[in-house]
């Protein structure tokens, strides 16, 4: 595939599959942003950080920026679409990525609860809703919603 001359936002770049396809879109020849919350001056107790992706690309002979972004915070959803536009002039192609889990089931607080809707389900769609009008004024883009097997199985006290 050659991506050459495209540019890839990839959401949960900071680690596992998110940095993994940061990297290979970048193998593909896409420039690409990569957001998440972990960057190596604000990291989180999880290994990987925006920082390292984008290093990672560079490694590979990339370009890549890090788009630090708390996909919980509607705004920053919507900032990190519009700083990608600003750095690169385009999108086409929105990985989302990112999402979190916490182990429970009826007794997970209602707090982890509203976090993992926030991140998993609300900010994809944000992401959308921002990306598209850059995808339909340039006549193409991709958009690709990842999720794991816990969407199509059940995990004993951890769902």
């Amino acid at each position: 595939m050659n991506l050459e001359g495209k540019v890839a936002l990839v959401t949960g770049a900071s680690r596992g599959v998110g940095a993994a396809t940061a990297v290979a879109l970048a193998e593909a020849g896409a420039m690409v942003a990569c957001a998440a919350r972990a960057t190596d001056a604000a990291p989180l107790p999880l290994p990987g950080t925006l920082d390292d992706t984008v290093r990672r690309v560079e490694a590979v002979g990339g370009t890549a920026i890090a788009v630090p972004t708390n996909l919980a915070v509607e705004s920053q959803v919507e900032a990190m679409v519009a700083t990608t536009l600003e750095r690169f002039g385009r999108i086409d192609v929105l990985v989302n990525n990112a999402a979190i889990t916490f182990p429970g089931d009826l007794e997970l607080a209602m707090k982890r609860y509203d976090l993992i809707m926030a991140v998993d389900l609300r900010a994809p769609l944000v992401a959308m809703r921002a990306v598209v009008p850059a995808m339909r004024e340039q006549g193409a883009g991709a958009i690709v919603n990842v999720s794991s097997l816990a969407a199509l199985n059940y995990f004993p006290l951890f769902s």
